[in-house]
């Protein structure tokens, strides 16, 4: 837990794997812990883990759990209550398709094209309800895409960059600062490196689209497959 900052996604992955492996009690209310304390944030558990969790035997950890997780759910309904219930509301996916290209295609594709491949390729969330793809698009701090954390760097030299991991060994990170923007960084050359819990992707952006336009966006990213919407 105290090095967490500095973990890469797959090692924070590996980490709670660890933790919640074997319904350890003395681990999981270490988690727990470090959730209460906002060292560690409950998104990075996941829907499955989260079951885990929330359902173990212990009765005193499972409460500590499902307050922690439900307050989380309950700050995300919030948000996403001027959108109304978009699984039964029908858009525009023509027209959703520039909202697209306006607000989103700077830095995803959408079945690997139309934009650019810096954020998660939107053709990955298709088949997740309307709901849910609305959360990641007002709440992108709260549905970071594994792999899309933006970390931190220093270097021996000094130097700090940051940016999305695109690629990652044992020997060098190549980091991608920005949309179109590429840098290998050789391990042996950083002094520092740290996640930070912010999304690379902008909040507000449930500010710009008004809810009319975000029931179009929803209806092309679920339908954007179709022949007459490529």
């Amino acid at each position: 837990i105290n090095r967490w900052p500095s973990f890469t996604p797959e090692r924070k992955n590996q980490a709670i794997n660890l933790m919640i492996s074997n319904n350890n009690p003395d681990r999981i209310a270490q988690l727990l812990a470090a959730m209460e304390a906002k060292k560690i944030d409950p998104n990075v558990i996941g829907w499955r883990r989260s079951v885990r969790l929330m359902t173990q035997s212990d009765e005193n950890l499972r409460l500590r759990a499902r307050k922690l997780l439900d307050q989380f759910r309950q700050d995300e309904s919030e948000a996403l209550k001027p959108f109304g219930d978009v699984d039964h509301l029908k858009g525009d996916a023509q027209h959703g398709k520039l909202i697209f290209q306006q607000y989103c295609s700077s830095c995803h594709q959408i079945g690997e094209k139309n934009g650019v491949a810096f954020g998660p390729d939107l053709s990955t969330v298709k088949n997740q309800q309307k709901k849910a793809i609305l959360s990641h698009i007002i709440l992108p701090e709260k549905s970071i895409a594994d792999g899309y954390e933006r970390l931190n760097i220093t270097l021996n030299n000094g130097e700090k960059i940051s940016g999305v991991i695109a690629e990652e060994n044992m020997s060098e990170i190549k980091l991608r600062p920005a949309p179109g923007q590429l840098t290998i960084i050789r391990r042996e050359t950083i002094q520092e490196l740290t996640a930070d819990s912010e999304s690379a992707m902008p909040s507000g952006l449930g500010q710009s689209i008004t809810p009319e336009n975000m029931h179009d966006l929803l209806e092309y990213i679920k339908n954007y497959h179709k022949e007459n919407l490529k």
